[in-house]
C-alpha cells in the first residue's frame, strides 16, 4: 500500500487521534490483507454516526479550503445510503464487501479536488462506480469524471508525440506552399514587368526608326510605313511575333497620325 504524508498543526493532530482513542474499543481488532472479503466477517461496527465528528475534522485538515464544502457535502451523501460504510479506521465497506487498504476520506477528497501529480486511491474506480450508480449529482463527483479522463484514459507517449509530428509537418508543408506561391507571384510580376519594359523599347525604337526614316518614306502609304517599320523592329529585337499591348497601339496611332 502506498502511504502518504501529510503536514498538519499538531495540536489538530493530537486532538483527532485523542478522540480516536476515547471511541477505539479496547480489544484491538486485527484486519485482514485480502483485497476483498464480506461485512460478516468483520469484526467492527460500521456506525459512521458517531465518527461524522472525527471525519470532519480530518476533511478540515487534509483538503484545501476550496473544496472543504465540496467534500463535506459529499460526505453527508454517504451517509444517507446504506449500501456504503466504513469503520472507525476509516476503512470502506460498499455492498457488503469490505475493500481493503482504502480510507474514505482518501476517497472523498480524490473525488472532490483535483488531482495534479499525485497518485489515485487505489479503489478509486470501484468508489466511482459506486457513486454512479446511486445517481449522485454532477456537481459532487464531477471531478471523478475528470480523474478517469486525465489519468486513466490519457494519450500514449509515442501516440501524443505522433499527432505532436503530424501538426508539425501540416504547418511545414502550408509554409512550403505560402512560398511557393510567393516564388511563383514574384516570377509573374518580373515576367510582366519585363514584358512592359520591352514595350518600352519597342516603342522607343519606332520612333526613332520612325525619325530615321522620315525622308525615305514621304512618298509610300501609311500602312505600309508602320509595316516596314515594324517588321525592322522585329528583326532588331529578334522577336518572331511582337503582341502590343493596348497602350502601345493607341501611342503608334497618334505619332503616326502627327507625322501624316
Amino acid at each position: 500500500m502506498t502511504k502518504e504524508m501529510i503536514l498538519i498543526p499538531k495540536h489538530k493532530y493530537e486532538a483527532v487521534l485523542q478522540k480516536q482513542n476515547e471511541d477505539q474499543p479496547k480489544a484491538e481488532v486485527v484486519l485482514n490483507d485480502t483485497p476483498s472479503r464480506d461485512v460478516n466477517q468483520h469484526n467492527l461496527s460500521y456506525d459512521q454516526k458517531s465518527l461524522h465528528d472525527d471525519l470532519q475534522s480530518l476533511i478540515n485538515i487534509t483538503i484545501p479550503s476550496r473544496y472543504k464544502d465540496k467534500a463535506l457535502r459529499l460526505l453527508l451523501y454517504l451517509q444517507k445510503h446504506s449500501s456504503i460504510k466504513w469503520d472507525k479506521q476509516g476503512e470502506v465497506c460498499i455492498d457488503g464487501k469490505v475493500i481493503s487498504n482504502t480510507h474514505i476520506v482518501d476517497l472523498i477528497r480524490d473525488s472532490t479536488v483535483p488531482i495534479g501529480r499525485r497518485k489515485l486511491t487505489a479503489a478509486i474506480h470501484q468508489f466511482c462506480h459506486f457513486l454512479k450508480s446511486t445517481n449522485i449529482p454532477h456537481c459532487l463527483f464531477r471531478n471523478v469524471e475528470q480523474t478517469k479522463k486525465v489519468r486513466f484514459e490519457s494519450i500514449p507517449y509515442k501516440e501524443k508525440k505522433t499527432e505532436e509530428n503530424k501538426e508539425k509537418e501540416e504547418t511545414d508543408e502550408y509554409s512550403e506552399d505560402s512560398d511557393n506561391e510567393y516564388i511563383q507571384r514574384n516570377k509573374k510580376a518580373k515576367k510582366t514587368e519585363t514584358n512592359l519594359e520591352t514595350q518600352k523599347k519597342i516603342l522607343e525604337d519606332f520612333i526613332d526608326c520612325s525619325r530615321e526614316t522620315e525622308e525615305s518614306f514621304q512618298g509610300e502609304v501609311a500602312d505600309d510605313v508602320v509595316n516596314i517599320r515594324f517588321n525592322h523592329i522585329q528583326s532588331k529585337h529578334q522577336l518572331e511575333d511582337v503582341k502590343y499591348s493596348k497602350h502601345i497601339i493607341i501611342m503608334l496611332e497618334e505619332y503616326l497620325n502627327l507625322c501624316g
